[in-house]
C-alpha cells in the first residue's frame, strides 16, 4: 500500500501546542506541551466526515472569530448601518 502524501495544514510546522487541564481554582492549566502530531489510519485521503480536517477548518473559523476587528472597519461599518436607517 502506497502512503499519499500530507495535505497542507494550518497547523504550525512542526505541529506545537498545549493539553489543558481543568482546575479548579483558575479554570483551566497547562498539563503539559506536544510537538508532535500523529493521525492515524490516513493512508487515503481524508473524507468530509473525518474528524481532522473538520477539526482543523474549526480552527481557522475560530481564529477569524476571535481576531480583533481594526476600528476603521467598525466604523466604516456603523457608518455604513446609519445611511440605511
Amino acid at each position: 500500500m502506497t502512503a499519499t502524501p500530507p495535505l497542507p495544514s494550518p497547523l504550525t510546522l512542526p505541529p506545537a501546542g498545549l493539553v489543558l487541564a481543568r482546575d479548579k481554582a483558575d479554570g483551566w492549566r497547562a498539563e503539559r506541551g506536544f510537538k508532535q502530531l500523529t493521525v492515524w489510519g490516513h493512508d487515503t485521503l481524508p473524507g468530509s466526515a473525518d474528524g481532522v480536517p473538520r477539526v482543523l477548518q474549526w480552527l481557522r473559523v475560530a481564529e477569524a472569530v476571535a481576531a480583533p476587528i481594526p476600528a476603521a472597519e467598525v466604523d466604516a461599518a456603523l457608518a455604513a448601518e446609519a445611511k440605511e436607517t
